[in-house]
């Protein structure tokens, strides 16, 4: 079986602390950030709307900090829950992102029915297709004939409304901690992170004056429309 995977899989990775940064940035309101700060999991928290699901947390790197900006400017929004702050997050070594910054983009979910955009079919495709079958058998159901297809984007019988939050499963079961897409990323699993730091208000200023790398999304200024490599 993990030989088979071997070869029908080409999902890229990046891995902490070698290919991704171990310090991202993470817009919040301050309840939060004060629990990131102190080690502790925030007893009060704003639900947040995301297609990955609720346990999720959206980071941005360091040179593309426009995602973690718009949710932690510090004043906006929040209320009920002291404001907003921008944090660093730091990262444990070693761990494991999904890489599809070339091949989706996420589009603003208020704006979209679906919320990621794609460059083509997907290079873990067929992994996944087998994956659901492998979730459908643990659950006493039969398999899918048309499982790849359901997750193939360019296929007719694709399944949109249920894509992203069968990506978030599948991300996991391969043992992946996030997923990098251009804008930001998702981490699937709050325990790689090791300590948090409020970001230094000459720092704030620093990102909020920082250029975009990547042309804006016409329909959501966040997002881009374009796959790249901003390395």
């Amino acid at each position: 079986m993990e030989f088979k995977r071997w070869l029908i899989s080409e999902a890229k990775e990046v891995i902490v602390g070698q290919d991704y940064p171990d310090t991202v940035l993470h817009g919040t309101t301050r309840i939060s950030a004060n629990a990131f700060i102190q080690g502790k999991r925030p007893e009060k928290t704003q639900k947040t709307l995301s297609e990955f699901g609720s346990d999720v947390i959206y980071v941005s790197e360091l040179n593309v900090p426009h995602q973690a900006l718009m949710f932690g400017t510090r004043g906006q929004g929040g209320k009920g829950f002291g404001g907003r702050e921008l944090i660093y997050l730091y990262l444990r070594p070693g761990a494991r992102m999904l890489d599809v910054r070339d091949e989706m983009s996420r589009q603003a979910l208020w704006l979209h029915r679906v919320p990621i955009k794609f460059k083509d079919r997907p290079s873990f495709t067929d992994d996944m297709g087998e994956w659901l079958n492998e979730k459908r058998e643990s659950r006493g159901l039969e398999p899918l004939s048309d499982a790849i297809q359901r997750v193939d984007p360019t296929h007719k019988r694709f399944s949109p409304s249920e894509y992203a939050p069968m990506l978030a499963s599948y991300a996991r079961d391969r043992n992946y901690d996030g997923i990098r897409f251009a804008d930001e990323t998702v981490i699937l699993n709050p325990k790689i992170i090791k300590g948090a730091k409020r970001v230094p208000k000459k720092e704030f200023e620093q990102f909020r004056a920082a250029k975009r790398k990547y042309k804006p999304s016409k329909r959501g200024s966040l997002y881009t429309d374009e796959f790249l490599d901003f390395d």
